[in-house]
């Protein structure tokens, strides 16, 4: 398996966290109104999830970098 360096992990950990947050805006119905092109239904719900799931993996990979107590704090 692949050995990440501290370094990596953490800029994979950023990418993950403003993906998570750029989801969680966009199930807000005022920045959904924002960025779409067409009249395509919203489902918050869809965005809301993959916010989770991207803020989780952020997460993960912080915990990979470093102790809990400082991967929490980052």
């Amino acid at each position: 398996m692949l050995e990440w360096s501290a370094a990596e992990l953490l800029i994979m950990a950023t990418v993950c966290a403003v993906m998570g947050m750029t989801s969680l805006a966009l199930a807000m119905e005022v920045h959904w109104q924002q960025v779409q092109t067409a009249s395509r239904v919203h489902h918050p719900w869809r965005w809301r999830v993959a916010g989770a799931i991207w803020l989780m993996a952020s997460l993960y990979l912080c915990l990979q970098a470093d102790r809990p107590s400082m991967a929490v704090l980052v």
